[in-house]
């Protein structure tokens, strides 16, 4: 391990906290990149100010909330009880909860243990990325598509703006 020269903290500490913030900072500009690109896609997709849902589609009815950085046990219970309300308000409504724990390519029941009862409703689901895309698009590849081309613009990006590959 590099001697970062500080007496006040380990340089495995030192290195264990910038690398654990690069992570979130990552994930969570990773999140709001796939959240906003719904400005783009088009199909009447948009982004909400509303505190429960990140992303709707008031015509197909859909209803989409990230998970974030500071996601608590608790603010998960309040967001699930919002999407049972919204099913409430909406019979036609589907509710989506995008989380990184998710697996590729899953779109599952999202269930909750309230009193120790399991709680579900088969139109609020938990979904990766990939469905998340496929949502947006109706395209089953839509994400690796956008996930191939990144690296492509990033290198485009850096040809652009020189001074960043120096």
């Amino acid at each position: 391990m590099k001697d970062y020269g500080l007496s006040f903290i380990s340089n495995e500490a030192l290195f264990n906290h910038v690398e654990n913030s690069i992570d979130n900072y990552n994930y969570l500009n990773a999140f709001n990149f796939h959240k906003n690109i719904v400005q783009y896609v088009g199909n009447n997709w948009q982004l909400t100010d509303d505190f429960t849902f990140d992303v709707i589609n008031k015509d197909l009815n859909i209803f989409i909330t990230f998970e974030n950085e500071t996601t608590s046990p608790n603010h998960l219970k309040k967001v699930f009880m919002k999407m049972q309300h919204t099913l409430l308000q909406n019979k036609e409504a589907h509710c989506y909860y995008v989380g990184k724990s998710i697996k590729h390519n899953q779109n599952i029941p999202w269930t909750f243990s309230i009193d120790n009862q399991v709680i579900f409703h088969d139109n609020i689901r938990h979904i990766s990325l990939h469905q998340y895309y496929q949502l947006l698009t109706n395209i089953p590849t839509s994400f690796t598509q956008v996930s191939r081309a990144i690296p492509q613009i990033l290198s485009n990006i850096a040809f652009k703006h020189k001074h960043f590959t120096h």
